[in-house]
């Protein structure tokens, strides 16, 4: 069996401590304006508004879909930043409790990455092109000062316009670039709604995305090997879930579910 990298080993050695999820506890540590109630019994049904800004996971894996779907989308909204230093990238947003975060992951000068949003004053959630439709994790948070200005030409905000070179990562804050919008921006649901759990131990069996809808904005992963709360909330493919490794709820394609 060859070498595992540090990312996949980090996803299996968590299994034991995602078993424990009945009387799971959620810390409240990490950046003061992020905090997450412990999962419930019951709450309220929220399902998905809209499509997502990014392609589900089941497109991801195949890169000839990917570029399929993204010709048939007229207006570009995975726009390509420069890296301003080396810096290390974390799956899930980094805070008290959050487990398999650390991964040796890191983007440096050399590489491009897409600016997705601004989680707040110090994290934005990005994608790393050197590892899009790849085994490793590409969706990721990193430290704001990490990126640089962008890259340039991608059709945004019209179909017609080319966005320029040299701009900096927007300002906002949880509003990632959006076509449904007449701004060209909607809000990300960072702090997901709770749902009402049916399964406290569901397995996971493959890397894929946690979105704040189905198909929406990309808010975390969840690997092989973890377990779910999975609740009684579908919508086209995708369940709401908690994953107590990230300390967050958010939407999980059933695809990597057992």
């Amino acid at each position: 069996m060859g070498k595992q990298p540090k990312w996949a080993l980090a996803a299996v050695g968590v299994v034991a401590v995602a078993g424990i999820t009945a009387a799971v506890v959620i810390a409240t540590g990490g950046d003061q304006a992020e905090a997450q109630a412990a999962p419930p019994a019951v709450s309220g049904v929220q399902l998905a508004q809209a499509p997502d800004e990014a392609e589900p996971d089941a497109l991801q894996a195949n890169a000839t879909d990917v570029t399929a779907a993204a010709k048939s989308r007229s207006v570009s909204l995975i726009l390509e930043y420069k890296v301003t230093k080396t810096c290390t990238v974390h799956p899930n947003y980094p805070k008290d409790g959050v487990i398999g975060n650390d991964i040796d992951w890191q983007i440096a000068p050399t590489d491009i990455v897409a600016w997705r949003y601004n989680v707040n004053s110090t994290w934005s959630m990005i994608s790393d092109k050197k590892y899009r439709n790849s085994k490793h994790p590409w969706w990721g948070f990193v430290h704001r000062d990490c990126l640089g200005t962008s890259v340039g030409g991608e059709h945004f905000p019209t179909p017609t316009s080319h966005y320029p070179a040299g701009e900096p990562v927007p300002q906002r804050i949880l509003e990632g670039r959006s076509a449904v919008e007449a701004d060209h921006y909607r809000t990300v649901v960072f702090r997901v709604a709770e749902g009402h759990v049916t399964n406290d131990h569901r397995a996971v069996k493959t890397m894929g995305t946690l979105r704040d809808a189905a198909n929406r904005f990309v808010i975390g992963n969840v690997f092989g090997g973890w377990h779910v709360h999975s609740t009684d909330q579908h919508d086209h493919g995708w369940t709401k879930v908690y994953v107590p490794n990230a300390k967050r709820w958010g939407w999980v394609q059933d695809i990597h579910l057992a």
